[in-house]
């Protein structure tokens, strides 16, 4: 089985179960919600080869002596200094995201489900993904030979975003087993987790909104301060205050601007003035 397969299966298996256990019914995932999680799917899988394509024939241009200089280095060392790299620099990124209003307007559909699926995963901006460091960081390790290394840790993080996204708390169980909690801390210091990353898509007591933001290594959310791991449900989950807004607006901000629905004029909403 190719490395890559891995992705397609988990997802396939979580996508499988929540629909099963009710994750996707009418009263949780609206038409609207419908339309953003399939169109982000296929704009991401779309947008992703064209825009490496592109990467790679900068580098062409850009950096004509740094064709394959890493492909000599050995795989583990420059695997794990991969993860934290990317990582930190995400980090940063996703931080940025959810205090500065330009880039919470792009970043904003991926938080406006009011419940986790393996769906919410892909929801995202156009724009995000054409802003997001760890993309061009990719592109010029792949052209300066860490292929490999590459693919492993977009499957790492693939399989680990579609297990952190499903409405499946798997984990929760897991802390009621007295004989794991070392290994659940030294796991929860290190890797994020379901209840970190659940705990960022929700609010009330046991949400995160403004903490939890690195995607693999929580690591990095321990040594700044934001980390945050309540090993509960979330009384909620989404946007406190949301007025759910059209899906083309979410998507393609700011080629189209947030205009509040008239039903929910009254409604104040924190980041979006």
């Amino acid at each position: 089985m190719k490395l890559e397969y891995l992705t397609l299966i988990t997802m396939a298996t979580l996508f499988t179960l929540e629909l099963f256990r009710g994750t996707y019914r009418r009263d949780k995932v609206t038409l609207n919600d419908w339309v953003i999680n399939v169109t982000s799917f296929l704009q991401e899988n779309f947008i992703r080869p064209i825009f490496a394509l592109a990467i790679a024939a900068a580098c062409v241009i850009l950096l004509p002596a740094y064709r394959g200089l890493l492909a000599d280095l050995p795989f583990w060392p420059t695997l794990i200094a991969f993860l934290f790299v990317q990582d930190f620099i995400h980090y940063w990124y996703h931080r940025i995201a959810h205090q500065w209003t330009p880039l919470w307007n792009i970043h904003r559909v991926h938080h406006s489900p009011k419940s986790m699926s393996v769906m919410v995963n892909s929801r995202i901006n156009i724009f995000w993904q054409l802003l997001m460091p760890v993309n061009y960081v990719s592109g010029v390790a792949i052209y300066m030979g860490l292929l490999e290394v590459f693919l492993v840790w977009w499957v790492f993080r693939a399989v680990l975003n579609f297990l952190n996204h499903t409405e499946i708390r798997w984990d929760l169980p897991l802390y009621k087993i007295k004989a794991l909690k070392p290994l659940i801390w030294l796991v929860e210091h290190i890797f994020t987790t379901p209840d970190a990353h659940h705990a960022h898509h929700g609010y009330g007591e046991k949400g995160s909104p403004m903490g939890n933001y690195a995607p693999v290594m929580i690591f990095w959310d321990h040594v700044f301060g934001t980390a945050k791991l309540p090993h509960s449900q979330q009384e909620f989950i989404g946007i406190e205050g949301d007025p759910v807004y059209p899906w083309y607006q979410q998507l393609w901000w700011p080629i189209f601007k947030y205009r509040k629905p008239k039903a929910d004029t009254a409604v104040e909403i924190k980041n979006l003035n």
